[in-house]
């Protein structure tokens, strides 16, 4: 796992990055295969992670992954928001199990926020 560039996110995404990202991607056999992290909007930020199609990862490594970007999340010291993909029904489960709460919809999608409280307590 290492600091994602414009170029990774270029290269994952197929365009640029809108807002203000940082974000952690990991390699596999030499190809970006997951990218996660943050965008910075004007009104809150927002937490995304992404994994390329086809990649097969043991659900321990997934876990240690994502644990390591809610520590990276943490560091920001600001509140964060995270929406559930539709298609992915266990999404809010395991934004739970790493700290988030849901709060609500926002355009037809679950809504979590791990505020810094919570952020300090896990």
């Amino acid at each position: 796992m290492r600091p994602a560039t414009s170029a990774d996110y270029a290269a994952f995404y197929g365009r640029m990055p809108e807002l203000t990202t940082r974000a952690m991607v990991v390699i596999k056999d030499g190809e970006i295969a997951c990218i996660a992290g943050v965008s910075i909007g004007k009104t809150f930020i927002e937490a995304f992670s992404d994994m390329k199609p086809g990649v097969q990862a043991p659900k321990r490594t997934i876990w240690r992954y994502a644990r390591l970007l809610r520590d990276f999340i943490a560091s920001l010291r600001l509140p964060v928001i995270a929406l559930c993909d539709p298609g992915k029904p266990l999404s809010g489960k395991f934004l739970e199990s790493l700290g988030f709460v849901c709060a609500g919809e926002f355009n037809n999608y679950k809504a979590y926020r791990l505020t810094q409280w919570q952020q300090q307590r896990h």
